[in-house]
This record gives structure tokens, C-alpha cells and sequence, in this order.
């Protein structure tokens, strides 16, 4: 079956199926090479993240393939939240390998995600400044030498007479 579409840059009609081509839209289509570079890279990398987290989640819970709620799941954080595929890829990595957690409490769904994200989120932030500043050529200060004095008993405190509940001051 031919799927033929007209380009969105050029107005050329051609079939989807044969040729190369940039999904601009839900429903729009271009020739491979009348999208712009940065659109074909943002595309390209979109649909990478989604293979990788798609491959992490077999991996994770060893499934052959996707259960649909994991899908509505995926769809669900990605328009309701704005988590990115590479974001929920990561939490997913954060919580279960670096954070320990056993998948067999979780029955093959990835709920958690909406309630680590910004912990995982703040987890990488830390690690890219950390990052940064490992780059950088840090100047420590000099060392100061503080020396700090035993306290002494001080002579009017030591005279003042004790407080007596009695008196009526």
C-alpha cells in the first residue's frame, strides 16, 4: 500500500514507504533533505532515546516486549509531566541499579518514575557540576593556622553567690 504525502517544505509529493523522510507533525511529512539539519538531529535523537529506553525496560524486567501499560505509561509522563525519554531512562537506572531497589515489588511497570524524577534529576545535576568543576583548575586557599585558647574561669563569676529560690528580690 503506497502512503503518499506531500512535503511540507517543498510541496513535492512522494510515497513515505520508498523514500527518506523527516516526520515534522503528527500528521506532516518532508523529503529527508528539505528538513533542516537541526530538526532531523532533534528527531533523530528523540526517536533514539525512546529505542533506549524502550531496550532498558526489556532489559530491566527481561520481557520480550513492551506491555501496553508501560506504553500509555511512557505517553502519559511525556505529555502530562514533560519527562523526556532519556530522563525517565535515566531515573529508571538511578532508582534500580545505583539506588539498589529490587524490581520484584514493582510488578513490570515503571509507576515509580513520578516519584523520583526530581530526586534523579537533582542526582545528575550534582554529578554534572561536580563534572564541571573537575575541569576547571580550582585554586584552594592557604591554609590559616587558628589557634583557639582553653576558656578560663573568670574571677566575678566565680564569686557571685548562688541563686536561692527563697529570696524575694
Amino acid at each position: 500500500m503506497a502512503h503518499i504525502v506531500t512535503c511540507y517544505y517543498c510541496n513535492g509529493r512522494f510515497d513515505r514507504d520508498k523514500e527518506p523522510f523527516v516526520q515534522v507533525s503528527a500528521r506532516r511529512y518532508c523529503h529527508k533533505e528539505c528538513a533542516p539539519k537541526e530538526k532531523q538531529v532533534v528527531v533523530n535523537k528523540e526517536e533514539q532515546d525512546y529505542n533506549d529506553l524502550v531496550a532498558y525496560i526489556k532489559k530491566l524486567f527481561k520481557m520480550p516486549v513492551l506491555f501496553n501499560t508501560i506504553n500509555n505509561q511512557i505517553r502519559e509522563y511525556k505529555s502530562k509531566y514533560g519527562y523526556s525519554y532519556s530522563g525517565m531512562r535515566k531515573t529508571l537506572y538511578w532508582f534500580y541499579e545505583l539506588k539498589n531497589h529490587s524490581v520484584k515489588g514493582y510488578d513490570k511497570s515503571i509507576g515509580i518514575i513520578p516519584y523520583v524524577y526530581q530526586d534523579a534529576m537533582d542526582y545528575y545535576y550534582h554529578l554534572y557540576l561536580a563534572e564541571i568543576a573537575a575541569k576547571e583548575d580550582v585554586q584552594l586557599p592557604p591554609d590559616k593556622k587558628i589557634i583557639i585558647h582553653s576558656p578560663t574561669c573568670v574571677p566575678e563569676l566565680a564569686k557571685r553567690r548562688p541563686f536561692n529560690l527563697e529570696d524575694e528580690e
